[in-house]
């Protein structure tokens, strides 16, 4: 199993294969997340209680209808706010929940206790690859290391992942597959 630093565990379940990898560690998420997102919700949320906490019992009423607009006002940056945070948690301290079984490929994304998943169905001719070095995208943050593809859709993950490890985790998915073929 992982504790977020760096291991990677694989478990077999009944019927497929789990496996757990550290996400990828990108100090500009961290960074947005409690460098620009949290302070931001703090300070709304301070000055909301204040503003309603300062006003006079004549004026309550308007106190509490200014705040509540402010906020629906900037509700979509509060709900980027609480996104980024998330993101820099998931940046930090999260992992992905790889899980294959005869049904579908999933990738559970993992952080504050909070799950994203990301599913895939099986389909003939699915498979994982490892990712060569050209074949990541722009920027200086971690890249995933390797592609599942099923039909004309594909997950990207392992970034946490060192080259090694990516490799051990494409054997044991191909594993499970081609063990899979053999029972048929």
């Amino acid at each position: 199993m992982s504790d977020g630093v760096g291991e990677t565990g694989t478990s077999e379940r009944a019927g497929g294969v789990s496996l757990v990898a550290p996400a990828g560690r990108n100090r500009s998420f961290v960074w947005l997340g409690f460098g620009f997102a949290a302070p931001w919700l703090a300070v709304f949320l301070i000055g909301s209680i204040a503003v309603v906490v300062i006003a006079g019992p004549d004026q309550l009423r308007i106190a509490l209808l200014g705040a509540l607009w402010v906020n629906l006002l900037v509700g979509i940056i509060h709900i980027l706010a609480v996104a980024l945070v998330w993101l820099g948690a998931y940046a930090r301290w999260g992992e992905e929940r790889i899980s294959l079984d005869a049904q579908r490929f999933e990738i559970l994304r993992t952080a504050l206790g909070i799950r994203v998943p990301f599913r895939l169905k099986r389909e003939p001719g699915d498979g994982v690859r490892v990712l060569g070095a050209g074949e990541h995208g722009p920027g200086k943050g971690p890249h995933a290391r390797l592609e599942w593809h099923a039909g004309g859709s594909a997950l990207r993950f392992g970034a946490g992942l060192s080259p090694d490890q990516a490799e051990a985790t494409a054997r044991a998915l191909h594993d499970f597959m081609t063990g899979e073929a053999d029972s048929l």
